[in-house]
């Protein structure tokens, strides 16, 4: 609640040079809010969990796991490419995800820094020694 807080007054501090990309995700962050406040969460992306488009429910029924579709840059195409890819199997590393799931450099590099691939090696190439 207090990053919401943080970045809605963010916001209102550039008063009427405020973009209308601004004034738009600011009425975004008051629902975010307004959710925290009673108690319920957003969890992150999760490379095994979100959906493309949608929000997906946690399992506590408190939360919500952000969809691909979220992270700017990243396409509806791409999004549903990577819940396919998914589908056919799990992700073994970060190359496997870029290769099937079609991520190209970008989106993978805002997934990294994120957390959202810490799970997950970088190649597909086992080291023995």
């Amino acid at each position: 609640a207090d990053a919401i807080r943080a970045k809605i007054d963010e916001i209102d501090e550039k008063g009427n040079m405020a973009s209308n990309k601004d004034l738009d995700t600011r009425e975004t962050l008051c629902i975010c809010l307004e959710m925290c406040e009673r108690g319920f969460y957003f969890k992150n992306i999760d490379v095994e969990k979100s959906d493309g488009k949608k929000f997906v429910i946690t399992d506590d029924q408190k939360g919500l796991i952000i969809p691909f579709r979220a992270l700017d840059g990243l396409g509806d195409n791409v999004a549903e490419a990577i819940v396919k890819a998914r589908k056919e199997g799990p992700f073994i590393s970060q190359e496997d995800l870029s290769t099937r799931g079609k991520v190209n450099t970008s989106a993978m590099e805002k997934l990294k820094a994120l957390g959202c691939l810490d799970n997950m090696s970088e190649s597909n190439q086992l080291s023995l020694f």
